[in-house]
């Protein structure tokens, strides 16, 4: 699995780099988005929504695939446990949550405004954020 936030460029995902993102708020920024490696259309997309405890999750299954908001504002720890179970590979996450049907489009047009927005406020992080756009808008 590969992570991006709207603070740092993509890398490999561990759970200790989750852990370190969704601990430090400074160092993640307000989005972070973890993808599977041999599917960039296959991801969780967490967003900080307001402090200091609420995060908003998506998911999208993957190319062909859904995209999925969760119907309410989960906290901190849920968004994390949310993560690293996706990272695992395990998907009791999605029991927890309802969840809604959201266009594809609808969920790339979300996590692109908030990353440019951020991306033009970072300034060195323009480009990082320019690529996640490009990458995300294709998910259609």
């Amino acid at each position: 699995m590969r992570v991006k936030t709207s603070r740092t460029l993509e890398q490999d995902a561990t759970a200790s780099l989750l852990r370190e993102f969704m601990s430090d708020d400074k160092k993640r920024g307000t989005n972070l988005l973890l993808r599977q490696a041999h599917d960039a259309d296959a991801f969780m997309h967490v967003s900080f929504v307001n402090p200091p405890d609420n995060f908003r999750l998506c998911y999208q299954e993957g190319k062909g695939g859904k995209a999925y908001r969760c119907d309410r504002l989960v906290s901190r720890r849920e968004a994390e446990d949310a993560l690293l179970e996706y990272l695992e590979g395990n998907s009791s996450w999605r029991d927890r949550y309802q969840w809604k049907a959201i266009s594809k489009l609808s969920v790339c047009a979300e996590i692109a405004r908030s990353l440019l927005v951020i991306g033009v406020a970072v300034g060195g992080a323009v480009y990082g954020a320019y690529r996640l756009i490009v990458t995300l808008i294709d998910c259609h």
